[in-house]
């Protein structure tokens, strides 16, 4: 499948409410009762993350970087897809874990390029110091990966900025329609 860029409009309405009663508010942070998962387009990504989600059917996505569960929320909108989400660690789950997700952990160089090799999407949200991201890309290229893959945060720190710029595949960047600390979309063919 040849995924295009969607319209700010096309992002924008897509419809999280189905995840509404598996989200937990953030009451530890200034204004708490924000409903992240209803944030515009270009300010937060979880809107691209359902738009994703529901460009797909019967498939498995993953994630690389859990923490606190946001982004499998997201993903996990279109109920005919499994959705893995891998971390380092066992953070705290903050929201209730959808039907069609699963959170693994992994270890800090990613030995699992086998059970992903199916996955025709990835969502990359983890370390955000460049050298992780890059190793990560590698190995994708060495196991012969074939898909997209989504990097959060390429605009976030200078490591992220250089990262970005070091990338010689296809890619673009989305985020106008999907964070504002930036949303980068690299294509494998």
């Amino acid at each position: 499948m040849i995924l295009k860029k969607p319209t700010l409009d096309e992002v924008n309405n897509i419809d999280m409410s189905p995840q509404y009663g598996m989200y937990n508010f953030f009451p530890e942070i200034e204004n708490g009762e924000i409903n992240y998962l209803e944030k515009k387009a270009g300010k937060e990504h979880y809107k691209l993350l359902g738009w994703i989600s529901n460009q797909y059917n019967h498939t498995t996505l993953c994630e690389i970087g859990t923490c606190d569960g946001m982004g499998l929320l997201a993903l996990t909108l279109n109920k005919n897809n499994k959705v893995i989400s891998y971390d380092i660690k066992d953070y705290k789950q903050k929201h209730k874990m959808p039907f069609n997700g699963e959170r693994k952990i992994c270890d800090t160089i990613f030995n699992f390029y086998d059970e992903i090799k199916e996955c025709p999407i990835i969502f990359y949200d983890a370390r955000h110091d460049g050298e992780t991201e890059l190793n990560f890309l590698n190995g994708l290229i060495d196991n012969e990966w074939k898909g997209v893959i989504f990097f959060d945060d390429i605009h976030f720190n200078d490591a992220m900025k250089s990262f970005w710029l070091k990338i010689e595949l296809h890619k673009e960047d989305w985020s106008d329609i999907g964070h504002y600390t930036g949303t980068g979309v690299v294509f494998f063919k």
